[in-house]
């Protein structure tokens, strides 16, 4: 899984009195459980005071822009942080429709899935256990498909730390930039 996830991690905290917080882009996706209540709040960035309701377990786009979120949320989280790239083998959404967006994992991984992943994290006994679950899960959902040419360029990209371009991998790999 590493090739796809930067981390696993699960945070539980002290009650936190409703404040809102922003957070900065990482420019990669993150699957998000609220352990604590079954419902995500979603503020918009621009008017934090507009907010909507989501389901308790998410999938975070990687966004362009700050992300608003509730510190009184953060109670009880798991989540998954991927890898630029690295939901491919677990989620069949292209990155441009998951980008500057949250969608409910039900809606890609099913209900009856995405209730037992919560149910499982419930019943942990500690968090090592919680962390096995999401592995285990992250692996029931595994399903390689990553094009030769985009795993190329993932490693060429981390390798250079930031100094690779487009051009410099599609010239190694013999694709036109339009094509890759």
């Amino acid at each position: 899984l590493d090739a796809y996830v930067e981390s696993i991690w699960i945070c539980r905290n002290a009650p936190q009195p409703h404040a809102l917080e922003r957070i900065l882009p990482s420019g990669a996706a993150q699957l998000i459980v609220n352990l604590k209540e079954d419902e995500t709040r979603l503020y918009d960035s621009l008017d934090p005071g507009r907010c909507a309701t989501a389901a308790g377990t998410i999938l975070s786009g990687p966004y362009s822009r700050f992300q608003v979120i509730d510190t009184s949320e953060q109670e009880h989280v798991a989540g998954v942080a991927f890898k630029p790239g690295g939901t491919v083998p677990f989620i069949s959404v292209p990155a441009d429709e998951m980008s500057d967006g949250d969608i409910p994992l039900a809606a890609l991984w099913g209900r009856r899935a995405t209730a037992a992943l919560r149910e499982q994290l419930l019943e942990s006994r500690d968090a090592d256990a919680a962390l096995d679950v999401l592995e285990a899960t992250l692996r029931a959902h595994f399903s390689p498909g990553l094009h030769p040419a985009v795993a190329f360029a993932l490693t060429a990209f981390a390798r250079a730390s930031g100094t690779a371009t487009i051009a410099d991998v599609t010239r190694a790999i013999g694709m036109s930039p339009k094509r890759f």
